[in-house]
């Protein structure tokens, strides 16, 4: 109900961002409400009986906190007019948001879904520049998610799969850090040094499960939380 409420009063905010109607404003309510709904759609994922939607639910929660952190980031870069990559983020938590309160459909689902968020981070601009390290590591990040959420990888190649993403993660604190010397707006100074903090700790905490799994036995009975810690680790990492 809380997804549909919220679904409800964002439609008018995606309209007053891409116009630049009080963007900043705007846009600091649409990234609050997005993160309620990443929140809802995570928990509610654990929650449901029906395997086809849980794994729809937790695609898309992961899907828009990609999209949401390049959204931020131009946020950042622009904040009092839209850039291109911000409307495109914009158009993207559209159809995103849209798919948690669908139906399931009998084919389909995170799969392609995937493919589709890969497809969208690859038209970034990739280069020397802070922006470009933090979208590349980004990609990074999406490819490597892709593999851990397929559910297909090897307990070992998981590991590997884990401690790559953190990696990324270390790239993107670090460019984010270069951002807060240019910011002169005190909320985004807040919100970049308190998403920074967090990446930080996930960062320790996913070290910690991947040194815990690599010393671990091969127990059956324990695989199943621990790779769903681990799981819940590193989309908690990416939302940040």
């Amino acid at each position: 109900q809380r997804l549909e409420e919220n679904q409800n009063n964002i439609t008018s905010l995606f309209k007053q961002v891409i116009d630049g109607e009080d963007y900043e404003t705007t846009s600091t309510k649409l990234q609050d409400i997005i993160t309620e709904q990443i929140v809802i759609a995570l928990s509610l994922s654990q929650d449901v009986g029906n395997p086809k939607q849980s794994k729809l639910l937790y695609a898309t929660a992961f899907e828009l906190s990609a999209e949401l952190s390049i959204f931020s980031i131009e946020l950042i870069k622009s904040p009092t007019n839209p850039t291109e990559l911000a409307i495109k983020s914009v158009k993207s938590f559209e159809v995103l948001l849209k798919k948690l309160t669908a139906p399931i459909t009998p084919e389909g689902g995170a799969h392609g879904d995937s493919q589709q968020l890969l497809d969208r981070i690859s038209s970034l601009p990739i280069d020397d520049s802070t922006t470009g390290k933090l979208y590349a590591a980004s990609k990074m990040i999406a490819l490597d998610l892709k593999d851990l959420l397929a559910g297909t990888l090897s307990r070992a190649d998981m590991i590997k799969c884990a401690r790559r993403i953190c990696n990324q993660a270390h790239i993107i604190v670090k460019q984010s850090q270069l951002f807060i010397g240019l910011c002169k707006d005190r909320r985004l100074i807040h919100q970049l040094q308190v998403g920074s903090m967090s990446a930080r700790t996930k960062c320790v905490q996913l070290k910690i499960i991947c040194a815990v799994k690599a010393a671990s036995n091969n127990d059956v009975s324990d695989a199943s939380d621990s790779e769903d810690q681990l799981v819940g680790c590193v989309l908690g990492l990416t939302k940040d």
